[in-house]
């Protein structure tokens, strides 16, 4: 007999694996939901069997047994499935359902639909091996993915031809109707079906248990659609299937995390780089059902984003759809990488390790929502701030669980009346500076009159991040940072500070926060200095994009650099002795390397000037 997914889910959703297990494993409440016993499957003497209600599942990191209830009571008990579900349907006191004709036919067609898809896909795999294949074979070395990665993600080649992969499958036994179903063929009126996929790199799509249920298709010409997908059959819904899933479930379950990338590619990239718990939509936006798989794996799954503004926008369209399925513990964390890159540049660019970082410094839903919303419009007037705390509020009342809606509520009241301690300081500070001749440039330079090149670009580093702290959570930016060697002694110490600081705050730090911490520590005459300096003021002001900012702080960076290199130069040049080769060398070296600086700092200034321009 077969039955309907949704009573078998419904068994599921009713009895909690360990009040199941427990009734044949002694289990020990290990806390939030999960529990250790002695494994049933194999003889041991220390406990390394798990179970887990909040995720549905049992395993054993011993012997690898996994499962759910159905699965544990059919192999401890010795049944049969339909034996298991009707004993497990008692227990939960559910009424069997009856036998319909019409569900049997429609579980042996979407049986034989997997059949369809596993044979396509074995006949894939077959062609990439081939002479055919030799193209979309090359593709895949070029980018980085070896036999292994081939094998584990079955990839495959469509050669080109209306009729390749359909005269193949006809002469498995395969009917053109079932091919047509498993949206293999693309069938038009008056037309001979043919062939969906041609000269294209394949990729299998499958569900969470493994079962091939779709392609995705990369074309190796030139043409529309780069990538194209199988159309919905009955075994396959686009907004409910995560690519990679039945690969980064049990990695996803041994971590308690879960990435969601963009794509297939960025999947198979971090892979091969060992972060083997990531999956990605098939090119849509992320749905509610994705959210919902991604939570039974993970309380705050990490979405990782292209750091370009369809990648920015993208994250505020997933942080505001979570909002009405947010739960107490469940939520998001969102990681936006480098402007312009995808998970495979990083990775080659910075390495697996700095990905890594980036993936577990991910941004709590909050602050994202908190960020995106301060950035939309200026709240520089009353108005402006009533209209933003209106917005963020609006967001609130998304939120429909009451006690997590509570607690949101209270946060964001708290970060607004930060706002407005340091608004109202700001605006008492830009004031008076106002009436002591503020708007005379000469005054307002006076601060930092005559000071080398040097402390000019030291002076802006600082306040760059003094403006956009979150830079931070970036691990380069952070990187260089703290590598800088300050020589002014106030401007060090309020340096010194900011890191101190940054380095206490569990979340990421945001610039009113910041100020309001550093003025408390006695900083507000120095970051007065830096306010008042108008040189500084085109990307390290309150309220500036991030990327001018961040495209500020590389030519300030590169131009800091140029100024160090200066220095070492013109001293090693001073020290030279007659007749004493060493010293020549040294001082060419240093020729050398000043001049490549000069080089990336005139790169980095065109950078920020682009940035400006846009």
């Amino acid at each position: 007999m077969q039955f309907p997914p949704s009573f078998l889910d419904e068994i599921r959703n009713r009895l909690r694996p360990s009040e199941v297990i427990s009734q044949r494993v002694r289990l020990k409440n290990s806390g939030r939901g999960e529990y250790t016993g002695l494994c049933p499957f194999h003889n041991e003497k220390t406990p390394s069997f798990t179970v887990s209600d909040d995720k549905g599942f049992y395993h054993c990191f011993g012997c690898s047994a996994h499962g759910d209830v159905i699965k544990f009571v059919m192999e401890t008990g010795g049944l049969s499935f339909p034996e298991a579900v009707t004993m497990l349907a008692g227990e939960a006191g559910l009424q069997m359902p009856k036998e319909d004709p019409k569900a049997e036919e429609y579980y042996r067609r979407i049986n034989t639909l997997y059949d369809v898809t596993e044979t396509a896909c074995l006949w894939f795999e077959e062609q990439l091996r081939l002479s055919v294949g030799k193209e979309a074979l090359s593709y895949l070395r070029e980018r980085g993915i070896d036999d292994n990665l081939i094998k584990t993600f079955r990839l495959g080649y469509a050669p080109d031809g209306k009729k390749a992969l359909k005269e193949a499958l006809l002469a498995k036994g395969c009917t053109e109707k079932l091919l047509i179903q498993a949206g293999l063929l693309i069938e038009v009126d008056g037309k001979e079906p043919y062939d969906r996929f041609r000269n294209r790199v394949i990729f299998p799509i499958c569900d969470s248990k493994g079962r091939v249920i779709a392609f995705g298709g990369r074309i190796l010409s030139e043409g529309n659609p780069k990538y194209l997908n199988s159309p919905e059959t009955e075994i396959f819904h686009k907004g409910k299937v995560l690519y990679g899933l039945h690969l980064a479930r049990q990695r996803a379950h041994d971590k308690g995390n879960i990435a969601a990338v963009e794509g297939y590619m960025d999947v198979i990239a971090l892979h091969k780089a060992g972060i083997t718990n990531a999956v990605a939509p098939l090119g849509t936006a992320v749905t509610t059902d994705h959210l919902f798989a991604l939570w039974k794996l993970a309380k705050e799954p990490v979405i990782c984003l292209d750091g370009d503004s369809a990648g920015k926008r993208a994250m505020y369209r997933v942080a505001e759809l979570s909002l009405p399925l947010l739960s107490p513990g469940h939520s998001l964390r969102f990681a936006i990488l480098p402007a312009g890159q995808d998970p495979d540049d990083v990775l080659k660019n910075h390495g697996p390790e700095f990905l890594r970082k980036i993936l577990s410094s991910a941004t709590p839903l909050s602050d994202v929502l908190w960020e995106v919303t301060l950035n939309q419009k200026p709240i520089s007037t009353p108005e402006q701030k009533a209209d933003f705390e209106q917005r963020v509020m609006e967001l609130v009342a998304l939120i429909k669980d009451q006690k997590v809606r509570d607690y949101y509520y209270n946060h964001f009241r708290e970060r607004l009346q930060e706002i407005k301690v340091w608004y109202g300081k700001k605006n008492a500070r830009q004031k008076n500076q106002q009436e002591t001749g503020g708007k005379n440039p000469a005054l307002r330079l006076a601060a930092f009159a005559n000071i080398s090149p040097r402390e000019k670009f030291e002076n802006l580093l600082v306040k760059v991040i003094l403006t956009h702290p979150e830079m931070l959570s970036d691990p380069a930016i952070e990187e260089e940072f703290t590598r800088l060697d300050i020589q002014n002694r106030d401007l060090n110490r309020l340096y010194n500070a900011i890191i101190e600081l940054s380095s206490q705050e569990e979340q990421e730090l945001f610039a009113e926060k910041l100020c309001i911490h550093l003025e408390k520590l006695g900083f507000s005459d120095y970051i007065r200095k830096l306010e008042a300096d108008i040189s500084l003021d085109n990307f390290a002001k309150s309220g500036s994009l991030l990327s001018l900012a961040a495209a500020g702080w590389s030519y300030a960076l590169a131009q800091y650099n140029l100024c160090l290199m200066e220095e070492e130069y013109k001293k090693a040049a001073s020290q030279i002795k007659k007749e004493n080769e060493e010293d020549y060398k040294k001082v060419f070296e240093l020729k050398k390397q000043k001049d490549m600086l000069k080089k990336l700092a005139e790169k980095a200034e065109m950078s920020y000037e682009a940035a400006l321009g846009d």
